[in-house]
């Protein structure tokens, strides 16, 4: 009986030990391990960027099958809206987030398709050669922050949860998007006139945690009639002087 009891003990103390170093990992996916954050600039009327989200989508393909941290957010920027067609995920929002890109890498111009990679790399967003040599430039970026999200609630039109992070680098800016991982959408003018395109990580909402702490906590105020299924919240951290993204972590749903 005495050996049972200890045996007993010994397995509650292996299963508690086991379920906390669950607990630690859980939120630490990419500590150690080198992440991509891909930004591309886009937009439903320009006949240049169909390709461009291909190549976003084969790239995520690529790094889900190999096991690489990539992420993605399609910003469509709303300056070809007045060209022939009105690009119904659009907005200004993502038209400043792209000037802003340019007045930190000491740019001229804004264009589509535009892929900006980390926060620090930019380049012609179908250019699979070049999205190739800047994966491997930046393949060996760590992250020594966790995000964690804690108290998460689908009400109505809102997302509200608390984003929490185990360190605050110097500098830190937090951005949380949320996004549809996929959309279709037949265009009945425009450059794309007659085709049907796909977009994958479409960001609908970008909001800015002005005073990024440890503990945050962001409502999102998401468009009517979404399909939950089809959606994530992707937060990163980016340092406001280098701007280089220094975290990022998704929430599937």
């Amino acid at each position: 009986m005495k050996h049972i009891i200890i045996f007993s003990i010994l397995i509650m103390l292996l299963f508690f030990a086991f379920k906390n170093k669950i607990q630690e990992n859980l939120y630490q996916p990419l500590d150690n391990q080198p992440f991509i954050l891909l930004e591309l600039f886009t937009s439903q009327g320009c006949s240049s960027c169909p390709s461009a989200e291909k190549l976003v989508e084969k790239t995520l393909l690529d790094a889900q099958k190999s096991g690489k941290k990539v992420f993605a957010l399609t910003y469509h920027v709303d300056y070809w809206d007045r060209l022939g067609w009105k690009d119904p995920y659009s907005q200004f929002q993502f038209t400043k987030r792209q000037y802003e890109y340019a007045k930190w890498m000491n740019s001229a111009n804004v264009y589509t398709p535009q892929i900006v990679v980390n926060g620090t790399e930019e380049f012609v967003g179908s250019d699979s050669n070049k999205m190739a040599q800047t994966l491997n430039k930046l393949s060996n970026f760590t992250s020594k922050t966790t995000i964690k999200f804690e108290n998460i609630e689908w009400k109505n039109e809102a997302v509200n949860l608390d984003i929490n992070l185990s360190a605050l680098p110097k500098n830190s800016q937090l951005n949380v998007t949320f996004v549809n991982k996929s959309t279709e959408t037949s265009i009945l003018s425009g450059e794309n006139e007659g085709r049907k395109l796909m977009g994958v990580n479409v960001v609908r909402v970008l909001q800015k945690v002005l005073s990024t702490t440890q503990k945050n906590h962001v409502n999102l105020l998401i468009p009517k009639n979404i399909e939950k299924a089809n959606c994530q919240v992707i937060a990163f951290l980016q340092d406001k002087n280098t701007h280089q993204i220094t975290d990022v972590e998704t929430l599937n749903f």
